[in-house]
């Protein structure tokens, strides 16, 4: 199943780059946004190592790298999802 990972001053950092970046909404978003003030985190497999977690640039597709993947093999990301969201509800 996921698990949360914290992705720190990392996350935040790409996060804000990312902002940074993009047209008016993000641009909005990113003035508004109080990030020194949260945490960015992610949902990953369990058996996904935390190091490719902060790789925001070189992990990309773990999820569907055949090597990797065949630890486990049935991920049903909209079970998860689903969940999650009902939490906010």
């Amino acid at each position: 199943m996921f698990t949360q990972r914290p992705l720190g001053e990392a996350g935040l950092t790409y996060i804000r780059e990312r902002l940074d970046g993009g047209l008016t909404p993000a641009q909005h978003l990113l003035q508004v946004l109080p990030t020194e003030q949260g945490q960015a985190v992610t949902y990953l497999p369990a058996w996904v190592p935390d190091t490719y977690a902060t790789d925001f640039e070189g992990a990309w597709g773990i999820l569907t790298d055949p090597a990797v993947h065949q630890q486990d093999p049935i991920l049903d990301l909209y079970l998860f999802l689903r969940d999650v969201i009902r939490t906010f509800l």
